[in-house]
């Protein structure tokens, strides 16, 4: 799966690795969900989709060594708030998450639909 990412959503990020690796020539660890489809998955073993894509980008751009490992959310989500140079590359910005993650992005924007029995479609008008 090949995507184009925005330039400028590109550069935001790269720019927002790059100065915190500045301090610390270690690799950067994004935790990926695997079963994030299309934005990340697994597909023979091996991780696929737009967010792997664009980490792949940000590595070939900077020089910035990064790894990317497959976890699933709720372990990825409590290894992010421990101790090492982890990064969730698809972690939904909240108002109770503003203040805890150094944000860069959005990398994408996505419509969302809510899908119900037509005897409930009454309810719902927009």
């Amino acid at each position: 799966m090949r995507s184009s990412v925005p330039k400028k959503v590109v550069f935001s990020i790269i720019l927002v690795l790059f100065l915190s690796s500045i301090a610390l020539a270690q690799p950067i660890t994004f935790l990926v969900n695997p079963d994030y489809d299309p934005f990340s998955y697994l597909e023979e073993g091996h991780l696929k989709g737009f967010l792997v894509d664009l980490i792949g980008s940000l590595e070939s751009e900077t020089g910035i060594d990064v790894e990317m490992k497959p976890v699933k959310f709720d372990e990825a989500l409590e290894m992010l708030q421990g101790e090492g140079r982890y990064c969730i590359p698809s972690l939904v910005f909240t108002t109770q998450r503003k203040a805890l993650y150094q944000w860069a992005g959005p990398v994408a924007i996505t419509n969302t639909y809510l899908y119900t029995t037509e005897e409930l479609s009454s309810e719902f008008k927009s």
